[in-house]
């Protein structure tokens, strides 16, 4: 599932340039891909002129459009973005990177017999389980052919 990050925007003084604290920018839009409206998260300034909100995906298979006011004398005019919940899937890259580089086993016997083990890169926590079936479909730890997710 993906986790969403903070979204971070900064607001600048429409006249100087100068970042700008102390504001209150709001939601004009904050709806799911087919236009229904969501509940919206609560913006919050993180210093030094710079806001954030953490975005919420109700539904895992829509994404989320919005539109930021940033208030009267504050530039840019406004903030929008179309994010899906796909945007996040970075925290599979440490799973990638243990499939990778990390420990694997196939067991020959045990409760995991004929399953190749994938590790995280601890080499001790179990990532993934694969039954190993040979060409006629048996149970091998032998030129495998196939493999099942367990």
């Amino acid at each position: 599932m993906p986790s969403p990050k903070i979204e971070v925007f900064p607001l600048f003084d429409s006249t100087t340039g100068a970042l700008k604290t102390g504001q209150t920018p709001t939601f004009s839009v904050y709806k799911d891909d087919l236009g229904n409206n969501l509940a919206q998260p609560a913006i919050t300034e993180l210093g030094g002129g710079f806001y954030k909100f953490t975005p919420t995906f109700a539904d895992l298979t829509k994404g989320i459009v919005y539109a930021i006011n940033p208030g009267a004398g504050n530039s840019p005019a406004s903030y929008y973005r179309y994010m899906r919940p796909e945007d996040w899937h970075e925290d599979k890259l440490e799973d990638l990177e243990a499939i990778h580089l990390g420990r694997w086993k196939i067991h020959n016997s045990g409760p995991d017999a004929n399953r190749l083990v994938l590790y995280k890169l601890d080499g001790v926590t179990v990532l993934k389980k694969f039954d190993l079936r040979d060409l006629a479909g048996n149970p091998t730890i032998s030129l495998p052919f196939e493999r099942l997710p367990v």
